[in-house]
This record gives C-alpha cells, structure tokens and sequence, in this order.
C-alpha cells in the first residue's frame, strides 16, 4: 500500500476525517451531490503477515548463559492479522531480575490496530494499551494501572505499533546503505523511525546452518515495550523470507541477545510449509 502524504498534525485541532478530503490521489466515490471517499480497509493482513500463520521462539542469552525465551505467534485469518508476543525468564534469573511482558497486536477491518502491553520487568509494573484508528487518523492510549487516558490526532493513515512495524518491516526492499521510514505509535506518542541496513553478514546459528542475513538498526526513539537501555541490531535472513534470526539490545543487567531455535510456517487452509523452516535448518 502506498502510503499517505504526511500532513500537519495539530494538536489543539484534529486532522479532518479521510471522509472530509479530497486528495486526487485516491479515488471518490458521489453519493448525492457530495464526493467522498469509499469506506474500504486502510490496511491489509497480508502487509504483515502473508501466511495464515507463523511461529517464531527464540532462547534469550545474557553474559553467554540462557536466561529466558521469546515467543512471537502470527496469524492472518482472512485478513484478520492477531500477533502475541511473550518474553519471558527462566527460574535461574528471575529471583534476581524478573521478566514477564507479553503484547497483543490485532488488525480489525483493516481499520483498527489493537495493542496492549503487560510488563513485569524488575521492579517495573505495567499494563497499557492503544487503538489506532487508522481511516480517522486517532489513537486513543490508555494506562490502565494509573487511571490515565489521552487522544493523539495521528498525522498519517500508515501508523502502525512497534510490533506490527517489525513485520511490515520484513516484507520491504531492503539494501545496504539504504533507509526505510516506519509510522509507529509507540508510548504514547507518534514517532516516525529510520531503519537503516547497515551490512551484509554471515551468520552461525547455534544447532542450524549458517545463513545469509541483513543486519538493520532501528534508530527508536521511544522506550519500545521492552525496558532496553541501549540500541537494537536485527539480524535478518537475506532471501525471501526475512526471518529475525537474532536481534541484539541492551537491558538494565547488561547486553542481551535473542537467537531464533525454531521456525514454524502454515499456508492458508492449514498445512504446514516445510521449506520454510528448512531454509534455516538446511535440510
């Protein structure tokens, strides 16, 4: 989907309603006397996720020792994308730093992105959410914890949250020395991010084959729902697929990585897609 000019965002005043302009650049349709713009989905399930469903669990380690997994569960049900995401630690960690954050990311319509964020991290407690309302160019946050509430008048219809952002993120062009925007809405606040493809880099991966893969820097700005002191390198496969095989930050005990351990694709209509996880396994 080619995205939206960026217009000006006032915050004292809300954009007007896709419905209220008239951008030669999109199609109109006339009821009466008055044009407007035809009531269809702002986004599709398949920009983020083009199987019916994907798996992806990762072993999180810290100072070489195993301390945690990760879990991202993708499924795209007829457009209708749903991504859960849960990092958790293990016993050995967890009486010093625990780490319970789970995210839910729903597509609605093609319309509605639904996001909710519950973290344990150390001593941080959290539980916060948002809907972006993308044909009205509006999300609506809310801290559940603190009783807290704000609209945000977004500027663009292409806002996506962090989670939905990292998979759009796979299906781009993406080169070396080259550049791509994404539009998130990421702690309460819109926040336009660079990802920049700094290299080409052969990768080992415990138990695989070595694969081909992209390294890409996020430059975020916003805290991500993750509390990382430090930047994110992601390492992904350079073929077809783009699978995040590794991503690298930083947290407050030290420097973190995340090593993809297993693969799983399924095709529309159920069935599982064995080249996919033999593109890792090199089977």
């Amino acid at each position: 989907m080619d995205p939206e000019p960026e217009v000006a965002c006032d915050t004292k005043k809300p954009p007007s309603s896709p419905e209220s302009r008239t951008d030669p650049a999109r199609p109109l349709a006339v009821v009466g006397s008055a044009a407007v713009l035809p009531q269809k989905s702002i986004r599709r399930g398949d920009e983020f996720v083009p199987l019916a469903r994907e798996k992806l669990t990762y072993r999180i380690i810290l100072y070489g020792v195993p301390v945690g997994t990760a879990v991202m569960d993708a499924t795209n049900r007829n457009g209708e994308v749903r991504i859960s995401t849960r990092i958790t630690s293990n016993p050995f960690i967890s009486g010093i730093y625990q780490v319970d954050v789970s995210v839910d990311t729903r597509l609605i319509n093609g319309n509605y992105l639904l996001t909710r964020i519950r973290q344990h991290e150390g001593e941080f407690i959290g539980d916060s959410g948002f809907t972006l309302m993308l044909r009205e160019r509006n999300a609506f946050w809310v801290d559940r914890l603190h009783n807290r509430y704000a609209n945000h008048p977004l500027p663009r219809y292409d806002v996506m949250d962090l989670v939905s952002g990292f998979y759009y993120l796979r299906s781009q062009p993406l080169a070396v020395g080259k550049q791509v925007v994404l539009h998130l809405f990421d702690s309460n606040e819109y926040d336009p991010t660079s990802v920049e493809v700094l290299r080409k880099e052969r990768l080992h991966l415990s138990g695989l084959r070595e694969v081909d893969t992209l390294v890409v820097h996020p430059v975020l700005k916003t805290a991500g729902f993750f509390r990382r002191t430090g930047d994110i390198l992601i390492w992904l496969t350079d073929d077809l697929y783009r699978a995040p095989v590794r991503v690298e930050t930083s947290i407050p005990l030290g420097r973190v990585t995340a090593e993809l351990v297993s693969i799983e694709g399924e095709k529309e209509g159920g069935g599982a897609i064995p080249s996919y996880a033999e593109t890792l396994a090199g089977e």
